[in-house]
């Protein structure tokens, strides 16, 4: 009940930000880059690097020339790779991966610090929720295929942390422009339910680089307009 009500809160923050402003820029945006989970003791054999992607739509308020305030809503998807090692009847070892897909609605808030140039580079910082859609197990299995168990029960419902990154925005005419930007979203929470053997410690982290269209919206006087 904690977690829905602090959720709603963030979503009304949010729409209030929006619609009190004068001025709004809208976006769409994809990326693609590596996850993995940090925190446990236990998860230090992960099978190199994990791919991740997200896409989603985002809402900025630009209330000064350096200063703004985004939000956004996207699909994520968090989670790790494993390697465990088994042998067959001839024992001779086999590997199998053990995929762990967990896909998120992630909601950020951050404060976007904007610099004077041509190319307008940006850093950014804030907070972010994220929403458990669906946890998948993917095991491979040589010679047998893979091995898909749902794990819906095993996770919780809800991911919090900090969303940071930097990037710039590559501008065509005052109304459109190219976003390009390095993002990393660092869970701050345990992520996983107690069980009867335990608890474990282990967070999310995932790190994209993102690619986007905007479109600047202003209900400003075009004499008023910033360039």
């Amino acid at each position: 009940m904690k977690q829905n009500l602090i959720l709603v809160a963030l979503l009304i923050l949010n729409s209030q930000i929006v619609f009190a402003q004068r001025e709004m820029v809208f976006g769409a945006e994809v990326g693609g880059g590596i996850r993995r989970w940090y925190g446990e003791k236990s998860i230090n054999n992960l099978d190199g690097i994990a791919f991740s992607y997200t896409a989603g739509l985002s809402i900025r308020y630009q209330f000064s020339k350096k200063l703004a305030v985004a939000t956004a809503v996207a699909f994520e998807r968090k989670g790790a790779i494993f390697k465990a090692m088994f042998t067959n009847n001839f024992g001779d070892e086999i590997g199998r991966k053990l995929k762990y897909n967990l896909d998120y609605v992630t909601v950020p808030l951050n404060i976007v610090v904007v610099f004077n140039s041509k190319l307008k580079p940006f850093i950014s910082a804030g907070p972010y929720i994220s929403y458990l859609r669906n946890s998948k197990l993917k095991v491979d299995i040589p010679y047998q295929g893979v091995l898909t168990i749902d794990q819906d029960d095993q996770y919780k419902k809800f991911d919090y942390g900090i969303s940071f990154g930097g990037g710039v925005i590559i501008p065509f005419g005052e109304q459109i422009g190219l976003s390009l930007q390095l993002r990393d979203n660092l869970g701050l929470v345990e992520i996983e339910e107690p069980s009867i053997y335990g608890s474990s410690e282990i967070k999310n982290n995932t790190v994209h680089f993102l690619a986007g269209f905007i479109y600047r919206l202003s209900k400003e006087p075009s004499s008023n307009k910033k360039p």
